[in-house]
């Protein structure tokens, strides 16, 4: 899962909680990954070089297509081997098109945004991808499952505003445990529409037997999505198996996901200890 978000670091959004004074939170962070370690920062000449896999594909010269949506000529400006993957394929350059209609925008590298951390996450409506994520079909995958958190922000900010209530004891607040596991909820069924959307695109491009994009199904969560449309899992275990999950390492190395969250939660569960985040 992708270990777990904006174009300008200071946006905010306001939370009118009854009768309190309005909390301007930041947005929070989405930090949902599993499989691997954390990756290192890249160093600068293997950031710039292209890659053995971008240069087996042939795409690193390869212009940005007329027909991109903005959002996908955006993400191409850093990873153009990964956005000429997804706008090679009807399936994957529609669904790109589709976010940006719903507003979902790009914000570049992961180390230079809010979360400043060589991981991809999504803060409100913009997607972060690390500058180590150099291989296409590995940045491929970080975006499009990103997008699919950005496209779920709504949701993700009532249920923050839902945890600032838990913390001021108003109707409809929740706990830590349950704001964790409503997070995570939210992002398996990103994650499921990500191996759906890796699936429809091996098939499009001829490569349902290449080894190559075969190697990278555990990136796009097709053993977890091929269980669930087999009715041998449901996504509510789905849910629990990824709360239970360890970060390998890192700042977050050893905590589960359920408890990074509960640790976010606390950030939006009292307003009142951060006055500088209160409006007057």
């Amino acid at each position: 899962m992708r270990q777990a978000d904006e174009r300008q670091h200071s946006e905010v959004g306001e939370l009118g909680i009854e009768s309190e004074p309005v909390a301007k939170l930041p947005h929070a962070q989405t930090q949902f990954k599993s499989e691997g370690a954390l990756p290192d920062v890249a160093q600068a000449q293997a950031i710039t070089t292209p890659s053995a896999s971008e240069r087996a594909y042939g795409e690193v010269a390869a212009p940005a297509g007329d027909a991109w949506p903005r959002l996908l000529k955006d993400f191409f400006a850093k990873f153009p081997a990964a956005a000429r993957q997804i706008g090679n394929h009807p399936t994957t350059c529609q669904f790109v098109k589709d976010c940006e209609a719903k507003g979902a925008k790009f914000g570049g590298y992961s180390e230079d945004g809010p979360g400043a951390k060589p991981w991809p996450y999504t803060s409100g409506d913009t997607v972060y991808i690390p500058k180590a994520h150099t291989d296409p079909l590995v940045a491929m995958s970080d975006f499009l499952f990103e997008l699919n958190n950005a496209i779920r922000q709504d949701r993700f900010r009532a249920n923050h505003i839902a945890a600032v209530k838990g913390g001021l004891g108003k109707d409809g607040g929740i706990d830590a445990k349950t704001y964790a596991r409503r997070t995570v909820e939210i992002e398996v069924e990103g994650m499921l529409q990500t191996a759906e959307l890796w699936l429809a695109a091996k098939k499009e491009g001829g490569k349902e037997g290449d080894a190559t994009w075969a190697a990278h199904d555990t990136h796009f969560y097709v053993q977890q999505y091929e269980l669930y449309k087999a009715g041998k899992i449901s996504k509510d275990q789905i849910t629990t198996n990824v709360l239970k999950s360890r970060y390998p390492q890192g700042v977050d190395g050893g905590m589960t996901v359920e408890e990074f969250y509960m640790k976010q939660y606390e950030k939006w569960a009292k307003p009142m200890d951060k006055p500088e985040l209160m409006q007057p």
